[in-house]
């Protein structure tokens, strides 16, 4: 069980510091592609390119959480402006945990930034 975590908004800059696309890449990799095409899964790699994902960001179009253990990012999950859940990545180790933890955090968090 991981003890010690927190959830912090995310933006570009830590999200290319922490290595976020790159862990929801992999965990798509895992658990996700399996069940995708070859063109859903080239979809899939063109939505969290870099670029596509800085042009949101700086818009506000979405929106990025990361939760940490320690100084390691453990998982993320991103959003839209119209409430749509988009991304909701972490691997396996810490899913039970992460789950019941992310979704009140995650939650709180968004109501403040959008519903207040």
């Amino acid at each position: 069980m991981i003890e010690d975590y927190i959830i912090t908004k995310l933006n570009i800059d830590s999200i290319k510091e922490y290595g976020v696309l790159d862990l929801v890449w992999q965990v798509f990799l895992e658990f996700e592609a399996p069940d995708y095409s070859d063109e859903g899964i080239q979809e899939f790699k063109k939505f969290i390119n870099i670029n596509s994902i800085e042009q949101r960001s700086s818009k506000n179009e979405m929106l990025f959480w990361g939760f940490f253990s320690g100084e390691t990012i453990a998982g993320v999950i991103a959003a839209r402006q119209n409430r749509s859940l988009l991304l909701d990545h972490h691997p396996k180790p810490c899913a039970n945990f992460y789950s019941q933890q992310k979704i009140t955090a995650i939650s709180d968090l968004y109501k403040a930034q959008f519903l207040l």
